[in-house]
């Protein structure tokens, strides 16, 4: 799974373990959305904060899960897995999409790591009191949403 809605990530007995004692951190510059236009065609769009090298700090969880049909001592024996939280998107994106990565600011970033916050209570209302965050979008070329292509000039504007 690789979102959590985080309305309900201390409820939901996937996320529950996860949400008590394996936050995360997920940084990036952006992310992608695909906006839908009238004649069914697509825009691509790269989400990121007012400066494009400034990093954000997704709220996430992560996970081990054994692969089953490997030895007790295999060095690969463990899989690690993350999600990212989200939330119902703010005016300004949700034509986007109506699910948004929560974005821990900068001066919260240590509290949302911080171990000795272990009442499901007190995890889930730091995760409702996160401000929303306001992102600039831009359009970028139709090579975005090809698993072959990752290269950085993907972000880079449509021309």
């Amino acid at each position: 799974m690789i979102s959590a809605r985080s309305g309900t990530v201390t409820e939901k007995p996937s996320f529950r373990p996860a949400a008590d004692n394996r936050r995360a951190l997920i940084l990036a510059n952006g992310y992608y959305e695909w906006q839908k236009n009238e004649d069914g065609t697509k825009t691509r769009h790269y989400l990121h904060g007012e400066d494009d090298e400034q990093l954000l700090g997704f709220a996430g969880l992560y996970e081990f899960w054994p692969d089953l049909p490997k030895d007790e001592g295999a060095d690969d024996k463990w899989l690690v897995t993350a999600t990212i939280l989200t939330r119902a998107a703010h005016d300004a994106l949700g034509h986007f999409h109506d699910r948004t990565p929560v974005i821990i600011p900068g001066d919260q970033q240590d509290q949302r790591l911080d171990q000795t916050m272990t009442e499901r209570d007190q995890v889930q209302r730091f995760i409702d009191t996160i401000p929303e965050r306001n992102l600039i979008p831009r359009v970028v070329g139709r090579e975005v949403g090809s698993v072959r292509n990752n290269e950085p000039q993907l972000i880079a504007p449509s021309t």
